[in-house]
C-alpha cells in the first residue's frame, strides 16, 4: 500500500489519539440526552429516557427490591442484584474508558509538541503506558464503551428472561448501541491502520525513541 505524505500521515495520527476522546464526548452528549422510550405488551411506558437517567432509575428501583419490607420473589431478587451489578460495571466502564481516553488525548498531544527523542515525549508516553502497557490493552480499553451503551437491552433482556414481560426499547435517533460500536470500530481501524506511519514518522506512543 502506498505510504502517506508525511504532511498527511502526521495530522492523521494525532487525531487517530484523539478519537478516543472524541467518541466519549459524543457518547456522553447522547447518554444525557433523552432518546429512548419503552414498549410494555405494546404500550408506551417509561418515555423519553436518556441513558444516564434508566441507569439512575433502575438502580433506585432495584435497591428499593432488596431494601422492602415486603417479601420480594425470588425473580425480583436475582433480577435486582442482577442489574445492580450491571449498572456498577457500566459505570466502572464509563470511568476507566473516560480515563485512558482523556490520557490518551493529553499524553499524545505533549509527546507530539517535541522531537521524538526528548524527555518530555518519553515521559509523556511512560504515563499512558502506565495505564495501557501495550497497543492490545489500549485497543481493549476502547471496548468499555459497550457495556453501558448496550444497558436498554440488557435492561430489557432480564425483563423479558425473568418476568416474562414483553419489553422493547425505542428511539428517537440511533441508539448508544449503534454509535458506540460504529466508533469502536473507527478508533480500531484508524489506529490499526496507522502503526506503518507511526513508526515511519516516530510518532508510535508506545515506543520511547531516544537519541543516538
Amino acid at each position: 500500500m502506498k505510504q502517506l505524505p508525511t504532511s498527511v500521515a502526521r495530522p492523521l495520527i494525532r487525531l487517530c489519539y484523539l478519537l478516543p476522546a472524541i467518541t466519549g464526548l459524543i457518547l456522553l452528549i447522547w447518554a444525557i440526552v433523552p432518546h429512548m422510550f419503552f414498549l410494555f405488551n405494546g404500550i408506551p411506558f417509561e418515555n423519553d429516557h436518556s441513558l444516564f437517567s434508566l441507569m439512575e432509575n433502575t438502580w433506585s428501583q432495584c435497591v428499593a427490591t432488596m431494601s422492602g419490607d415486603a417479601e420480594a420473589s425470588a425473580n425480583a431478587l436475582y433480577f435486582s442484584y442482577s442489574m445492580i451489578a450491571v449498572t456498577a460495571l457500566s459505570w466502572i466502564a464509563i470511568v476507566g474508558y473516560a480515563v485512558t481516553a482523556i490520557a490518551s488525548a493529553v499524553c499524545s498531544c505533549v509527546a507530539f509538541a517535541y522531537q521524538p527523542t526528548a524527555k518530555e515525549a518519553n515521559r509523556a508516553k511512560r504515563y499512558l503506558r502506565f495505564l495501557c502497557p501495550n497497543r492490545a490493552l489500549y485497543m481493549l480499553s476502547n471496548l468499555g464503551v459497550l457495556l453501558p451503551a448496550f444497558f436498554p437491552q440488557i435492561l430489557t433482556a432480564a425483563y423479558r428472561s425473568l418476568f416474562n414481560y414483553d419489553m422493547e426499547a425505542f428511539y428517537y435517533g440511533p441508539p448508544a448501541w449503534l454509535i458506540a460500536l460504529l466508533c469502536l470500530l473507527l478508533n480500531l481501524a484508524a489506529f490499526l491502520l496507522s502503526l506503518p506511519d507511526q513508526a515511519r514518522t516516530h510518532m508510535d506512543m508506545f515506543r520511547l525513541y531516544k537519541a543516538k
